[in-house]
C-alpha cells in the first residue's frame, strides 16, 4: 500500500526523493481522472479518484484542499451523506484557515445542498447560506457559484412555485460559466418540473427528447428525462413505453454510481404503476425505496415514499396497513378517504377540504386533480354524491389541461358512477 509522501526523509538523491516524485504523479494522474469522471457524471469512479488523491496528499496541503468540495459532491451522490458533510466540513475549515471565502463558500454551498437530504428541517439554514453566498459569488464574479447559490435556494424553496425562478437562474449561471456538470445537476430539476408542473403532457414529452438528443455528454441528463418520459408517456396511457423510459434510466444511474438518485428516482416508478392501475408494483418500488432511504439517511424523499405506500394500499383495500404509512407522511388526501372509511366523515370533510386548499393555488395540475377526487370520494362514502359530482369534474378538467389521460379516464369512470346514485 502507497504510504502518504510526507512520510518520506527529504532526500534529493536516493529512493525517498524518487518515490515523492512518482507519489506526486500519482496523484496528479488521480486527481485528473476523478475530476474527468465527475465533470460526465462518474460519480462512483469520481469518489473512489478523488478519495484516493485526498489520502496521499498533506491535511494543509492547497490541492488536497480544492479537491474536498467536489469529493463531498461526489460522495453525497454515491449516498454516503455523513461522509460527504465530514469531507465538506473539513473543507471549509480549512479554507477559512486559509482566508479562502470563496472555496469556504463552495463547500458550505455544497454542504447545504445535501444536507437538505438527511435534514429537511436545515431549509432556513439551506437558505442563509444562498443568500450569503450569493453576495460572495457576485463580489469575485464567479458564475459557477452563483450557479450552485440559486440552485441551493431552490432546492430549500417551499415549494414548487417559489422555486422556479431559482432554478431558472441556476440555469442561466451554469451555462454563461460553460459548466456541463453544473448545468445538468439544473436540468435533472428542469425535468422534474416537466412532471409537476403546469406544461401539457405532450408538449413535455416533445422537449424531454430533444434535451434526450442533445444530452449525449452527460449520462445523467440522459437518465433524468428518460425517468421523466416514463412518468409523461404513463399519463398518455402508453405503460410500455413508460416502463421502459423508466427502465433504461435507472440502469444509467446505476451504471455510474449515484446511488442516491436511484433511490429517490423510485417515486417516479410508482407513479407510473399507479397511473397503470398496478398498485401492488407500486407498493414494491415504494417498500424498496423505503428500506434504501433507511439505509442512506435520506430522509428529505420518506415522506413522498410513505405517501404513495399508502396510496397504494389503500387502492388494493388494505386500509389497516396504508393507515400505517400515511401517519409518517401525513398526506391529508389519503388521511382523508380512510377516515371516511372509519365513518369519521366531518374530519374527513376537513382534511380534503384542507388538502384542496393547500394544492390550487400551486401550478401541480395532476396533485390538484387528485386533491378533488379524495373529496369527491369522502363526499360519496358520506352519502353526497350530487356534491361529490362538481369536485370530479374539476378534477377531470385539470387532468385534461395536464394532457394526463389515465386519470381522466378513471376520473370519468368514478363520475359516472355517481351519476348512477344520484
Amino acid at each position: 500500500m502507497l504510504k502518504p509522501p510526507w512520510l518520506g526523509q527529504d532526500k534529493v538523491h536516493g529512493q525517498p526523493y524518487r518515490r515523492r516524485r512518482e507519489v506526486s504523479a500519482s496523484v496528479s494522474e488521480l486527481m485528473r481522472q476523478g475530476n474527468d469522471a465527475f465533470s460526465i457524471g462518474q460519480m462512483a469512479r469520481a469518489g473512489e479518484l478523488l478519495g484516493q488523491a485526498a489520502s496521499l496528499l498533506k491535511p494543509d496541503d492547497p490541492a488536497r484542499l480544492q479537491l474536498l468540495p467536489r469529493l463531498g459532491s461526489a460522495l453525497a451522490r454515491n449516498g454516503q451523506l455523513v461522509r460527504a458533510d465530514a469531507v465538506l466540513t473539513e473543507a471549509i475549515t480549512r479554507a477559512l484557515i486559509r482566508n479562502d471565502q470563496g472555496l469556504a463558500e463552495h463547500a458550505d454551498v455544497e454542504r447545504a445542498l445535501w444536507r437538505l437530504w438527511s435534514d429537511p428541517a436545515s431549509e432556513d439554514d439551506a437558505r442563509s447560506t444562498a443568500q450569503n453566498a450569493l453576495q460572495v459569488f457576485a463580489e469575485q464574479q464567479d458564475e459557477v457559484g452563483l450557479a450552485k447559490a440559486w440552485r441551493l435556494l431552490h432546492d430549500a424553496a417551499s415549494s414548487w412555485d417559489e422555486g422556479q425562478e431559482a432554478l431558472e437562474r441556476a440555469v442561466d449561471h451554469a451555462r454563461r460559466a460553460g459548466d456541463r456538470r453544473e448545468e445538468a445537476d439544473c436540468l435533472w430539476w428542469v425535468g422534474v418540473y416537466f412532471v409537476f408542473g403546469p406544461m401539457h403532457a405532450e408538449e413535455a414529452i416533445a422537449r424531454s427528447e430533444e434535451f434526450l438528443s442533445d444530452a449525449k455528454y452527460d449520462g445523467t441528463v440522459r437518465a433524468g428525462f428518460l425517468g421523466v418520459l416514463g412518468v409523461l408517456c404513463a399519463m398518455r396511457g402508453r405503460f410500455g413505453e413508460a416502463r421502459e423510459n423508466f427502465a433504461r434510466g435507472v440502469a444509467i444511474l446505476e451504471e455510474l454510481g449515484i446511488k442516491l438518485r436511484v433511490v429517490t428516482r423510485q417515486h417516479f416508478k410508482a407513479d407510473i404503476e399507479l397511473l397503470a392501475n398496478d398498485p401492488h408494483a407500486a407498493e414494491r418500488a415504494m417498500r424498496w425505496a423505503y428500506d434504501r432511504e433507511l439505509d442512506l439517511g435520506e430522509k428529505q424523499d420518506i415522506p413522498g415514499t410513505t405517501n404513495r405506500l399508502a396510496d397504494a394500499l389503500y387502492r388494493q383495500g388494505r386500509y389497516d396497513e396504508a393507515e400505517k404509512w400515511i401517519q409518517i407522511g401525513g398526506g391529508r388526501g389519503i388521511r382523508a378517504v380512510l377516515a371516511a372509511r372509519r365513518g369519521e366523515f366531518e374530519n374527513a370533510d376537513k382534511l380534503a377540504r384542507e388538502a384542496v386548499a393547500m394544492m390550487d393555488h400551486g401550478q401541480n395540475l395532476n396533485g390538484r386533480g387528485t386533491a378533488h377526487i379524495r373529496l369527491a370520494e369522502v363526499l360519496s362514502m358520506a352519502g353526497r354524491s350530487a356534491e361529490a359530482i362538481p369536485a370530479v369534474n374539476e378534477a377531470i378538467q385539470l387532468y385534461e389541461r395536464k394532457g394526463n389521460l389515465a386519470s381522466a379516464q378513471e376520473a370519468r369512470a368514478l363520475l359516472e358512477k355517481l351519476t348512477l346514485v344520484t
